[in-house]
């Protein structure tokens, strides 16, 4: 019985640029349309004009409503110089004390002189009502 050997750099990353292309011809999109993120086009990207207690709540508030969650655990990240809004997956609960669950990204846009708050897993968007934001630099 022959050792198989295994798999070479070189051969992995051309499996994975195969992959990429039968994928992406699937999709009816170039390979470089394909990783791009999926933050929705509509309205600017924004960021707060202040990171206050109110304003973190209503974020809060808003995507607990959009996720069904009670209780919302914001990322790291300075909302006055960054767009994108983080949301930590919940806490495992016993007997597990591992989770491979991964963060759910937001991105804070103006749209029509709205905060909006957009999935990147879906383009759904979120309005925020009462919050201050202006478009990111």
């Amino acid at each position: 019985m022959k050792k198989r050997r295994p798999a070479t750099p070189k051969a992995l990353r051309r499996s994975a640029a195969t992959t990429l292309a039968a994928f992406s011809a699937a999709c009816g999109t170039s390979g470089s349309d394909a990783t791009t993120a999926r933050a929705d086009d509509r309205g600017a990207p924004a960021v707060l004009t202040a990171a206050d207690a109110t304003s973190l709540a209503l974020i809060k508030a808003t995507l607990a409503a959009a996720l069904g969650r009670a209780t919302i655990d914001l990322g790291p990240g300075d909302l006055t110089t960054t767009s994108v809004v983080a949301v930590r997956p919940p806490r495992p609960t016993a007997p597990e004390d591992r989770s491979v669950a991964t963060p759910t990204v937001f991105d804070l846009r103006l749209i029509d002189g709205d905060c909006v708050l957009v999935a990147r897993s879906g383009a759904a968007a979120y309005p925020v009502e009462g919050l201050d934001c202006r478009p990111a630099d």
